[in-house]
């Protein structure tokens, strides 16, 4: 997807410093808490692909991805005269 490019999650404090255990693989175990992430269509590999990184890196943190179908994106936008889907 044009729109995310990369995702990049920032750190209080650097691995290994005093109430932090280091950890290889960057994962973040000790933040919490949900995101929700709206998609006006459905989500591409890319995009899947960082959902994925994410929920490596904060395995404790809930990820709700929600979309609408493209036929569905169309309609809201006034796209549903247009070229029909097949």
């Amino acid at each position: 997807c044009h729109r995310v490019k990369y995702m990049r999650c920032s750190q209080a404090e650097p691995v290994g410093t005093p109430g932090r255990p280091e950890t290889a693989d960057g994962v973040i175990p000790e933040v919490t808490g949900a995101v929700r992430l709206y998609a006006t269509h459905t989500i591409c590999v890319s995009c899947l692909a960082c959902c994925c990184q994410f929920k490596r890196l904060l395995p404790n943190v809930k990820l709700e991805v929600a979309f609408d179908p493209w036929r569905e994106t169309r309609r809201w936008v006034g796209l549903a005269d247009a070229v029909p889907l097949a």
